[in-house]
This record gives C-alpha cells, sequence and structure tokens, in this order.
C-alpha cells in the first residue's frame, strides 16, 4: 500500500513517465475510435455563462471558430435555442500526415428561461468566438401587502347578498 501514492504521484509528473505515456496513448486511441465512428457529425453542446443584470438575463455561448453567419438564435416554448455548423477549411494534401484535434460538426444548446422575460428587444453580439445573447426582462409586479379587511365588502358583499334558492 505504501507504494500507491507514489505511483500516483510519479504518473503525475512530466518526466515521460509509462504510467503518463500510457494515458496519453489511450487518450490517442480513443480519439482515433472516435472520429473513425462519429465522422465528426457528432452535436455538441457549448458551454454557457448566464448573468443577470437587472435588467437583462445576459447568456454567454463559447463558440471559438464559428462564423455568426453560422449560427442560428431562437426564442421558442420559453426556452432560447442556439444552434450552428462548423465547416473543415482545409484542402486535403497527400504530402505528409494531417492530425486534428479541433471540432468540427455541429453545436446545438436549448436553456430554458425565467417566466420574466420580453421577446421583444433581443440583443445579440458574437466577438473573439463568443456569442453574447441580452434579453430583456419584463416588467415584474411589485409586491404589495394586503390588508384584512373588517366585514363583507366588494367581492364578498355581493357573494352573502346572493341566497341560495331553498
Amino acid at each position: 500500500m505504501a507504494n500507491i501514492p507514489s505511483l500516483w504521484r510519479d504518473a503525475n509528473r512530466d518526466t515521460g513517465h509509462p504510467f503518463r505515456e500510457m494515458a496519453r496513448f489511450q487518450r490517442d486511441i480513443s480519439r482515433m475510435f472516435d472520429d473513425f465512428w462519429n465522422t465528426g457529425s457528432t452535436t455538441r453542446e457549448p458551454a454557457c455563462d448566464c448573468q443577470d443584470t437587472g435588467s437583462h438575463y445576459i447568456y454567454s455561448f463559447d463558440l471559438p471558430g464559428f462564423k455568426k453567419e453560422d449560427v442560428k438564435i431562437e426564442i421558442q416554448e420559453n426556452a432560447i435555442h442556439v444552434s450552428g455548423e462548423r465547416k473543415r477549411e482545409r484542402e486535403d494534401t497527400k504530402k505528409g500526415q494531417f492530425t486534428s484535434e479541433r471540432f468540427y460538426g455541429s453545436m446545438e444548446r436549448w436553456l430554458p428561461l425565467p417566466g420574466n422575460v420580453k421577446n421583444e428587444g433581443i440583443e445579440a453580439h458574437m466577438e473573439n468566438g463568443v456569442l453574447q445573447v441580452a434579453i430583456p426582462k419584463s416588467e415584474q409586479t411589485q409586491a404589495k401587502q394586503i390588508t384584512i379587511g373588517d366585514g363583507k365588502t366588494g367581492v364578498f358583499a355581493k357573494s352573502s347578498e346572493e341566497k341560495p334558492a331553498a
């Protein structure tokens, strides 16, 4: 048991330790099979942050390498839907070897929206691979304290006047 922690420490060092090399080899093999079976058509979900600024909700999506023309934003059924496709833009060459670790294919993300948003006045901006969508909040109902009245008044007075027929 005393050797197990030292193995973990050694495996985490950047010295070309056999365990690190085996882990790297396993990742490379897994990536190769993923690329073969999926052929780049896997749909991915981009990471997203949401910020409440008081007057708006701002959603920030990480979309590195996407062009704004390839991204579609929709508001449907109280949800925001962001989708798009990043196409490979390279020529195949017969010389040398080509290795790609970058994502090509489609992405899609659905996020529920709070109930207090407006569908009008939504703005979107994309810069440096980050898509930001600002959704304005609707007017919120202010809290109001209700006092309990004496006797039957208003609606309650009318209901007491209506006596059921015997």
